[in-house]
């Protein structure tokens, strides 16, 4: 292995950017930033255009497969060169903008996809961020940077390994995706729109379907698990109607405080304080066999027999219901609120309890798919860091 600077082995230069009186309904595409999701994925379609007369004199520029464009400009310096972008035949001719910057292998010593990689990896992405000028990043610090060039054959074998971890983290993606989007068809479909109630079901007070409402605990809790400590869950842990089991804290709690704040399968846990109103009474189904409690900053309901938590979960945090929820909270000291009270007194449809079942076994079926897909991606993402570390480590 050596180590090459990477201008002598790649051109790289920025993008050119059109003025509004340029830019075109139909014409010649133009790659802007928000062409490319966070993770790197061409959007599928261009937003705008210039005349191909004004294309072609920047023909140099046009985006070629296998170059890597860099976002190299941003009000905020901390998002200078958090999106990166692979270009394939989908993008093939385009004119960047100028808040992309083009890396273009030029040396058959070289993979373009290799390199790609490379400028993904932790190091090369810790090397870039210090290269950033206040918001910028320019082509000539770009091009100092040194890569660790290896045989064709083993650079070969990195990009097919780490493009099939690529390739299951983007099938998880897409599971979720879809999981996020035909779950809430389904809720539609079986019991109409939870606000209008077209299908005519019982509306009842939330506070009589709920056994018991309780805030969690204030004990303080550690990033460390020690003896005797339980995983205490907060505002992080739910997310998109689901408990998140990472980055937990724990707590040591008294017998007392335990009994008082346990978690039980079909308990539903509900955001009630933030400084953003869209997290207010967001939640998520505790279905875990699992020991854990949950901190003051969220409400724990335990549901009656006459409704289950699957259904709640998805009637609260269907888009139709989430201005309900908002409107439920109250404003202290910047904060948004929300009470016991407040969400006690929130209506709720009362479908038959064998239609919530069926519902509920619909949405385990799906998140079994995803789960199953999570995991492979866990693995895949663990395989492709440790084979960046051993390949891309070194100093740049």
């Amino acid at each position: 292995m050596v180590l090459r600077r990477l201008n002598e082995v790649a051109i790289i230069f920025n993008g050119k950017t059109p003025s509004k009186m340029e830019q075109r309904c139909m014409g010649h595409p133009v790659l802007k930033i928000k062409d490319v999701t966070e993770l790197g994925i061409y959007r599928g379609r261009f937003e705008s255009f210039v005349d191909v007369e004004l294309a072609t004199k920047h023909k140099a520029r046009w985006i070629e497969v296998g170059d890597t464009l860099i976002l190299n400009a941003a009000h905020n310096a901390n998002y200078v060169a958090s999106k990166m972008f692979f270009a394939g035949r989908d993008v093939q001719g385009a004119l960047p903008t100028g808040e992309w910057l083009l890396v273009r292998p030029n040396s058959d010593a070289i993979l373009p996809s290799y390199v790609n990689y490379w400028l993904q990896s932790a190091p090369a992405r810790k090397a870039i961020k210090f290269l950033v000028k206040g918001i910028h990043l320019y082509p000539k610090n770009v091009g100092s940077l040194k890569i660790p060039l290896i045989p064709l054959n083993e650079q070969q074998r990195v990009v097919d390994l780490l493009s099939r971890a690529d390739g299951i983290v983007r099938l998880r993606h897409e599971a979720q995706k879809k999981a996020a989007e035909i779950i809430p068809a389904l809720f539609l479909d079986m019991f109409g729109d939870p606000v209008t109630n077209p299908k005519g079901w019982p509306v009842l007070r939330f506070e009589e379907v709920v056994a018991e409402f309780r805030y969690g605990t204030n004990q303080k809790c550690h990033n460390q698990q020690s003896d005797g400590e339980v995983p205490v869950l907060r505002i992080p842990n739910i997310i998109a109607g689901q408990i998140n089991w990472c980055d937990l804290k724990y707590g040591l709690l008294s017998e007392r405080e335990k009994a008082k704040t346990d978690l039980r399968p079909g308990d539903v846990l509900f955001v009630r304080t933030n400084g953003n109103p869209q997290y207010i009474g967001r939640c998520a189904a505790f279905n875990e066999n699992r020991r854990a409690s949950y901190a003051s900053y969220l409400i724990r309901a335990r549901l009656t027999e006459r409704i289950l938590s699957t259904f709640i979960t998805n009637h609260f945090n269907h888009e139709r219901y989430r201005p309900l929820m908002v409107r439920a909270g109250r404003t202290t000291a910047g904060n948004f609120n929300l009470s016991t009270e407040g969400l006690g007194a929130l209506g709720v449809i009362l479908p038959p309890l064998s239609l919530q079942r069926a519902f509920a076994d619909q949405v385990t079926r799906i998140e079994a798919v995803t789960r199953a897909l999570n995991g492979a991606a866990d693995k895949a993402e663990a395989m492709a860091t440790a084979l960046s570390a051993e390949v891309f480590d070194q100093p740049c």
